[in-house]
């Protein structure tokens, strides 16, 4: 009769079971207000029918305490003990959970818009960059949705400092809705992989590297003499427009190309040329070409000093 938000612990479930209907009493403990970081704060519940029950205990379930161990292991530690004290600007690694469908990307704290992340800046920084490809709005989950204690998010930034945050995923071509059918994955697709490309190139150091200007494209001219032209677009605003502290763009000041080599394996870095010094320029550089196809990696830096992530780009074989 109704879909099942919760898990099923039948060691939760009250005696008797939970009364109909379903759809807002059901067995088992909400598994994104389990977690130890503020838990049985906002938006959780005592009840063990209710929706978001919070569980008798702090990561009481076994899944929770599955997905701790595999978030422990995936990411290190990089995070002083006192929750709000920043984590590094250094700090590598980012998680996402997906959730449906309020169309938002939120960043932490969840537990209470009223207080923001040590690292708020890089995470809005972040959050903006990533919702220019996806159009979702930005900020934390009191401000886009509510307020939220003991969730995965929190818990993963306040244990670890890792860049965590939740996009709740929505459709505008008609594929709305908490179950969206199948068929919809292809619309999903065009919507949010391209931001998930951006992640995966800041996810090495995504609260320095989102501060830095976004590579919008690297493409290589018809070869000739032996050599490609490396033709590169870079934009400081490429910020989507809607949510809570939007970061403002200020000019791109250079722009730099790595070949062969990626920067993090001792890549040897050789500027391009900026035709134009705006928060959007054309960067071009004359490389080389080899025996057998290169990769070669691009970048850019905007007035405040700060280098985005790189974008990678073929070099054809001569």
């Amino acid at each position: 009769p109704a879909w099942q938000r919760k898990n099923d612990d039948e060691e939760q479930t009250p005696p008797g079971g939970c009364a109909p209907p379903w759809a807002g009493s059901q067995p088992g403990v909400d598994e994104n207000r389990n977690w130890a970081f503020q838990w049985g704060g906002a938006s959780t519940s005592k009840d063990p029918c209710s929706e978001v029950f919070l569980g008798k205990a702090k990561m009481s379930e076994s899944e929770t305490q599955s997905v701790a161990k595999l978030i422990t292991e995936l990411f290190k530690d990089q995070k002083p003990k006192d929750p709000q004290t920043p984590a590094p600007l250094t700090t590598t690694g980012e998680m996402l959970t997906f959730h449906t469908d309020a169309g938002v990307n939120i960043i932490p704290w969840d537990y209470s818009s009223g207080v923001q992340a040590p690292n708020d800046e890089g995470f809005r920084a972040l959050g903006f960059r990533q919702s220019y490809y996806t159009s979702e709005e930005v900020g934390q989950a009191g401000q886009v949705l509510y307020d939220v204690g003991g969730g995965t998010d929190d818990w993963a930034y306040a244990k670890l400092g890792i860049a965590a945050g939740t996009w709740e995923l929505a459709d505008q071509s008609g594929c709305g809705g908490f179950f969206p059918p199948f068929t919809c994955m292809d619309s999903f697709a065009a919507r949010y992989l391209p931001g998930l490309v951006y992640t995966a190139a800041a996810a090495r150091m995504p609260y320095k590297l989102s501060l830095g200007p976004t590579v919008i494209s690297a493409t290589t001219k018809t070869p000739s003499g032996g050599s490609v032209t490396v033709v590169a677009k870079a934009d400081d605003g490429a910020y989507g427009s809607s949510g809570f502290g939007r970061p403002t763009p200020v000019k791109i000041t250079a722009a730099r190309i790595y070949v062969g080599t990626s920067p993090w394996d001792g890549g040897k870095a050789v500027a391009m040329t900026i035709k134009v010094k705006g928060i959007s320029v054309t960067a071009t550089a004359k490389v080389n070409q080899g025996s057998q196809k290169m990769l070669a990696y691009v970048q850019a830096k905007n007035a405040n000093g700060s280098w985005g992530p790189v974008m990678a780009v073929w070099i054809p074989a001569a």
